[in-house]
C-alpha cells in the first residue's frame, strides 16, 4: 500500500491498495488514473479540509478489475466524485453505505465496482441529503473512434491523425474542436445537456458500450424504418428526436461534459463505440455547436463556413429534421 499526499491540482497514477490524501488548498480539482502496470482492486481516498470543497474525477476505462472497491473518508457533501465511465450505479440494496457500478475497463471488457463511505454517522447513500455528491457519468471524453488498426479515445486525437470512415476508408482530421461545459452553463442550457445511448440500443453490439453525444448530433438509420417512413435506404437524424427513457435518456443528473467535434475535407461518416454518427457539417447550425472561436478557427482552415460555398460540405447522406425525425423513435 501505498501513500499519496496530493496538494496540487492535476492527473494523478493510482496503485492497488493506495491511499490517496487531497489536501489542495483552497480546494482541488483531481483526476486519478490506474497504473497499466498494476492490478489495480482497490483504492482510498480522502477528502481532507472542512472549509472548502474537493472535486475528484475517477476516470474508469484505465481500470480493469472486477469488483473495484473505491473508499471514502473525510468528505462533505460540498465535495464531488465523479465516476467516468460508470453506469448501472445503484445504492447496494443490503447496505446504504455502498454504491455499485458497471464499467468497461482499459481491455474493453465488463466489470462492476463499489463506492464504500467510510465516516461514521454520514455513510447512508439513501439520505435525501446524500454525504458527498455523486456524479455517474458517460461524457463525450472517452468515446472509442475507430482508425486503421483499432480505436482510440476520441481526446486523444490529433490534427492529423488518420481516422476510418465509412464511406472513404482512413481520412486525414483536418480540425479537433472541444467544448467543455460546467454545473451552470447546463443549469442555463438544459436542452445542452448530453444523451445517453446505452450499449445495445440499435441493435447487438450498437453502440457496443454507453456513448455520450450533444442532442443534435446525428446519427445513422439503415434499417426498415428509413425505407418505410422515408423512402431512403439510410438517413441521419439528430440523436435527441429519438429518446425514448429506455435506451435513449437524457442525462439529466450530468453536471460537466465536454463535447468533442471531428471536421475532415467533406462531412463523413465515423465509427463511434461502434455507432455510425457524422463528423462535424459545416453551416448555420455549427455555430451553435464550437462557439465562436471555434468557427474562427474554422474559417481559417476552410472559409467562410456561413457561406455555403465550402467545396465538399455535402451532407454524408440524407438528413431527417428534428421534427420529423422523433417518427424514427418507435421500434
Amino acid at each position: 500500500m501505498g501513500k499519496i499526499n496530493i496538494t496540487s491540482n492535476g492527473t494523478y497514477v493510482v496503485g492497488d491498495d493506495d491511499k490517496i490524501r487531497i489536501e489542495v488548498p483552497n480546494g482541488g480539482d483531481v483526476v486519478l488514473v490506474a497504473d497499466p502496470d498494476d492490478e489495480v482492486e482497490e483504492i482510498r481516498v480522502e477528502f481532507r479540509g472542512d472549509d472548502h470543497s474537493d472535486k475528484v474525477t475517477i476516470d474508469l476505462s484505465t481500470f480493469s478489475e472486477d469488483d473495484l472497491e473505491i473508499e471514502i473518508k473525510h468528505y462533505d457533501p460540498s465535495d464531488i466524485l465523479n465516476l467516468v465511465g460508470a453506469f448501472d450505479a445503484h445504492v447496494d440494496p443490503d447496505d446504504v453505505d455502498k454504491y455499485n457500478f458497471s464499467y468497461y475497463g482499459s481491455d474493453g471488457k465488463l466489470y462492476s465496482g463499489t463506492i464504500k463511505a467510510k465516516d461514521g454517522g454520514e455513510k447512508d447513500f439513501t439520505d435525501p441529503n446524500p454525504p458527498i455528491t455523486l456524479n455517474f457519468v458517460c461524457f463525450g471524453r472517452g468515446t472509442l473512434i475507430a482508425v486503421p488498426g483499432g480505436r482510440v479515445p476520441v481526446e486523444e486525437l490529433a490534427i492529423g491523425d488518420l481516422v476510418l470512415t465509412r464511406d472513404h476508408g482512413p481520412q486525414r482530421l483536418r480540425w479537433i474542436g472541444r467544448r467543455q461545459l460546467g454545473t451552470l452553463e447546463l443549469i442555463r442550457a438544459p436542452h445542452l445537456r448530453p444523451i445517453i445511448v446505452r450499449a445495445g440500443a440499435f441493435g447487438k453490439g450498437t453502440p457496443d458500450r454507453d456513448l455520450s453525444l450533444s442532442p443534435q448530433h446525428r446519427v445513422v438509420i439503415a434499417d426498415w424504418r428509413a425505407q418505410l417512413l422515408f423512402g431512403e435506404d439510410e438517413l441521419m437524424v439528430p440523436i435527441k428526436a429519438l429518446v425514448n427513457d429506455r435506451d435513449i435518456q437524457v442525462e439529466s443528473n450530468a453536471t460537466e461534459v465536454e463535447y468533442f467535434h471531428l471536421l475532415f475535407d467533406r462531412h463523413e461518416i465515423v465509427f463511434a463505440n461502434d455507432l455510425p454518427s457524422e463528423s462535424l457539417l459545416l453551416g448555420k447550425e455549427a455555430t451553435k455547436g464550437i462557439g465562436a472561436e471555434g468557427m474562427a478557427e474554422v474559417a481559417e482552415l476552410f472559409g467562410d463556413p456561413l457561406s455555403g460555398e465550402i467545396a465538399g460540405f455535402n451532407a454524408a447522406c440524407p438528413i431527417v429534421r428534428m421534427r420529423d425525425g422523433v417518427v424514427l423513435g418507435t421500434r
